[in-house]
């Protein structure tokens, strides 16, 4: 879990969770990116997943997208789960873009 100078509980509540979280503080906000980048650099397992804080997983579809990431014999690549926005329509990231948003 990477800090990027939050306000909030949520570096405590990242420590607690399951005794094993690692926990990096940036000290300020650095920005989304900077701050996924500093994670991402500090992961030293097979698969790495990037998540908004505002995500909320609905099911075992992450379970499933790290379980095809780690697939003996899988090529190296990016896999992105199909997104259900509230408006119950479904976008794919190819076919997102500001113009054609939801209201």
């Amino acid at each position: 879990m990477v800090d990027s100078g939050s306000e909030d509980e949520s570096v405590e509540v990242a420590r607690r969770w399951n005794g094993d979280a690692t926990v990096i503080e940036l000290g300020e906000n650095v920005g989304y990116g900077r701050a996924a980048n500093a994670g991402v650099a500090a992961v030293a397992t097979p698969a790495c997943v990037v998540l908004n804080p505002d995500v909320e997983l609905l099911d075992d579809s992450l379970v499933a997208l790290a379980a095809e990431v780690t697939r003996p014999g899988a090529p190296e690549r990016l896999l992105a789960p199909l997104v259900l926005r509230p408006t119950a329509r479904d976008r794919t990231p190819s076919t997102t873009s500001p113009s054609r948003r939801p209201p």
